[in-house]
């Protein structure tokens, strides 16, 4: 039976509260994906601590399988930094076809999440971004949610760190991500797309996301929802 390498980087600051539960619910999508793709899975998690001053790292020991630790303070470095290491760790072993996949600390993939990507790389996608959800909107002005819905429903385009995945081929053929304070996944997708890669959008397998706005990526998602709640 043929085996397909899985590979997940998360990158994370001082997430001790929200990161096990990340981790838990990838953890359910390898299960999930174990009992329902005709495929057998070779799976790894990578989680990035990047300048945390809690006990995020120690967290991560106990559910992810490698552990990176940097003082770069930017998600783009720490996206490139974990694909580094996952690609490189096992050398020439890290086949092309190999699914990278990128997630953050404080987002809930669902069950079907590893699954979905699958089809979509096995049927000739090089990339795909997928949608977010807010979980929470307690935190926020009433009149945010409709005003978010109403925006995000305009494109099907979305690209987002929290839900995507590439081939390591993909990936290797521009470059990786690039050290970008902000920004690295859309920059990424952008050099794929320009590259002639096939890049896929899916709304399946959405991510569930924090709305909060005690953010730790500035100019990210978070800090966007502070943006149109301004507006709304």
């Amino acid at each position: 039976m043929q085996t397909r390498q899985v590979r997940v980087v998360i990158p994370a600051r001082n997430e001790e509260h929200l990161l096990p539960h990340a981790l838990r619910a990838i953890r359910q999508a390898f299960e999930y994906s174990h009992h329902t793709v005709a495929t057998v899975l070779d799976t790894h998690i990578t989680v990035v601590a990047d300048q945390c001053s809690d006990y995020t790292s120690a967290v991560a020991q106990h559910l992810a399988d490698e552990v990176i630790t940097l003082e770069a303070g930017s998600v783009g470095a720490a996206r490139a930094a974990g694909c580094a290491s996952l690609l490189r760790a096992a050398g020439s072993a890290v086949c092309d076809d190999a699914l990278v996949l990128c997630t953050d600390a404080d987002s809930l993939v669902p069950p079907t999440w590893i699954a979905e990507y699958l089809h979509h790389i096995e049927t000739g996608a090089d990339a795909v971004a997928g949608t977010v959800r807010v979980h929470d909107w307690s935190g926020r002005r009433a009149s945010l949610q409709p005003h978010y819905e109403r925006t995000y429903a305009a494109s099907a385009a979305h690209v987002h760190g929290a839900n995507l995945g590439f081939t390591a081929a993909a990936y290797r053929a521009v470059g990786g991500f690039r050290a970008l304070a902000t920004g690295e996944d859309q920059d990424l997708v952008d050099r794929m797309v320009a590259a002639g890669l096939n890049v896929e959008f899916s709304t399946r397998a959405s991510v569930v996301t924090s709305g909060r706005s005690d953010t730790r990526a500035k100019q990210g998602f978070g800090d966007y929802l502070t943006t149109l709640e301004a507006a709304s």
